[in-house]
């Protein structure tokens, strides 16, 4: 019974959540206003989140901006960064 709960959270958190999310971004066009005046978030997700016995992580691209001056296309790449940092508990 246990296994069976365990492999049930594991299908919502890698499935489920991610299209939830993903489909919360696509209603705003990928966009988040943030607590800040006139500043939006712009973020996706690309991958499935990673759900470990002791953690649960999902990869996001973001990039905050000001909503009067518009987005601007960033001609560098976003650096890999990890999921979680094996060395720090958390």
């Amino acid at each position: 019974m246990v296994e069976l709960i365990q492999d049930t959270v594991e299908d919502k958190l890698t499935t489920l959540v991610p299209d939830y999310i993903n489909s919360m971004f696509a209603k705003t066009e990928g966009t988040y206003n943030v607590p800040l005046d006139n500043w939006l978030l712009d973020m996706r997700t690309t991958e499935a989140a990673v759900v470990t016995d002791t953690s649960f992580g999902m990869g996001a691209l973001g990039i905050m901006f000001d909503e009067r001056i518009d987005e601007v296309d960033l001609t560098t790449a976003f650096p890999d960064m990890p999921y979680k940092d094996e060395a720090k508990p958390s």
